[in-house]
């Protein structure tokens, strides 16, 4: 078992969003979640043992972190096993993905994580990936001078054919006139 206390003042914004209880249990069962929970505090206390230049500013940035995370996990009840999928799905979405290996890696069968994950989220686990791909394809096409096929493999499509669907069905255009149009405000379809 490993404990962490964090005293901070209630006037951080993001205290306001946590339940209103004198102390927060909240048990973390997903691994990846753990493990960024677990950078954030050596961060803090790093930070606040070295007291270099914006040590406070580095502490106070870590701890809103920490409240958010706190505030998510105490009010979206979804299962570990999906939001692991969610962490892997972010972490390798540049990487082909198999339903297969997603399900061995929390422990279900395959038809159980599709089940599951479209039940949790409301989207398939491809869905999910696909869009998460689009959404990281955005951020490049505004940000960057990459062509639309770079940034189509970039993100981890295969087929440019398939990413220009994707990439309609999630923002109503394709990829090369968003790119022409990078400076007026897209929104996702939903």
């Amino acid at each position: 078992w490993q404990f962490y206390w964090v005293h901070f003042p209630d006037t951080f914004m993001e205290a306001n969003l946590l339940p209103h209880q004198p102390l927060l249990h909240l048990s973390i069962d997903s691994e990846s979640l753990r493990e960024r929970i677990y950078r954030t505090f050596n961060r803090i206390l790093e930070d606040s043992r070295e007291r270099s230049e914006y040590w406070l500013e580095l502490c106070t940035t870590a701890i809103q972190e920490l409240l958010l995370i706190i505030a998510q996990k105490s009010y979206r009840h979804i299962d570990p096993r999906i939001e692991e999928v969610q962490y892997l799905l972010s972490k390798n979405m540049h990487q082909p993905i198999r339903i297969d290996e997603l399900a061995d890696s929390v422990g279900l069968s395959a038809s159980r994580l599709s089940h599951l994950f479209k039940e949790s989220t409301g989207l398939s686990i491809i869905d999910t990936l696909n869009q998460m791909r689009v959404q990281q394809a955005v951020l490049l096409l505004q940000h960057t001078d990459r062509s639309a096929s770079e940034v189509c493999y970039d993100v981890g499509f295969q087929n440019y054919n398939h990413f220009t669907n994707q990439f309609r069905k999630w923002y109503g255009v394709n990829p090369s006139v968003f790119k022409s149009n990078k400076n007026k405000n897209v929104y996702l379809l939903i």
